[in-house]
């Protein structure tokens, strides 16, 4: 059984859909899928139907993506909790499982933000700021994210792979006078995330979001990004699975 990882597979595209198609079998597989498929629960439902045709197993964690609410009636945390019982229900997998001598545990994150949000800390250009809807309550959404996890932190046994869809640190960003949205910082790294993968002994943590590919080792965590990203940022209309690990070695 080989493991692989992607995320930010935006399906809601066209030529990303079809790119999905094409994955051949692997049905004695796994895939993580680190987050951003779409926002739209039929798109994600059918993405799923894909996924789970071609893997054994499929690993999930929702995006920023996945808690736009364009076309649902409730608020963005009430998505993600519908979000998770419709991974439930059809066997996406969305909380710790061992896979022979290696815990996989999804951990559930999102950026420092506190709410409920106000002129001041409201970032114009970024579509989560008017595309999600939080409760009336004070809180952080880092902080409560991370409180979704609390039930699994502890110390494993065997070998952890951890993946979220935001950034543990900084570090794994490019220096922003590279960067083409300045401001991705703000809108990626979660602290509480980075606690809990050095809580767990995380030793591979895969994360999706930036769209910046990265396979990086820091602080003895091998960090990897395999984003299949828009249409418009790849050069080649092409997919590529990462190869985590060689379960049966």
């Amino acid at each position: 059984m080989k493991l692989y990882a992607i995320s930010d597979i935006h399906t809601d595209f066209i030529d990303n859909w079809n790119l999905i198609n094409q994955i051949g079998n692997h049905n004695n597989d796994a895939l993580i899928v680190a987050g951003d498929i779409a926002d739209s629960l039929d798109i994600l439902n059918k993405t799923f139907d894909v996924l789970q045709n071609k893997f054994k197993y499929v690993f999930y964690i929702p995006g920023n993506h996945e808690l736009w609410i364009r076309n649902y009636k409730n608020d963005s945390l009430h998505k993600l909790d519908t979000i998770i019982n419709i991974c439930r229900s059809r066997g996406v997998i969305t909380q710790p499982y061992k896979l022979k001598n290696n815990w996989i545990i999804p951990l559930f994150s999102w950026y420092n933000c506190p709410i409920p949000l106000n002129k001041n800390n409201i970032i114009q250009e970024w579509a989560d700021y008017h595309l999600c809807k939080w409760p009336l309550v004070d809180i952080d959404l880092a902080e409560y994210f991370g409180s979704l996890n609390e039930q699994y932190l502890k110390t494993y046994e065997n070998n952890v792979i951890s993946f979220s869809h935001f950034l543990p640190t900084v570090k794994l960003l490019p220096d922003p006078k590279y960067l083409k949205f300045k401001r991705l910082p703000e809108v990626s790294i979660s602290t509480v995330l980075a606690e809990q993968i050095q809580l767990i002994g995380s030793k591979i943590h895969i994360f999706g979001h930036s769209h910046i590919n990265r396979d990086v080792l820091i602080d003895d965590v091998r960090y990897i990004q395999n984003a299949l990203l828009y249409p418009r940022e790849r050069k080649k209309n092409w997919l590529n699975l990462k190869l985590i690990l060689d379960i049966d070695e």
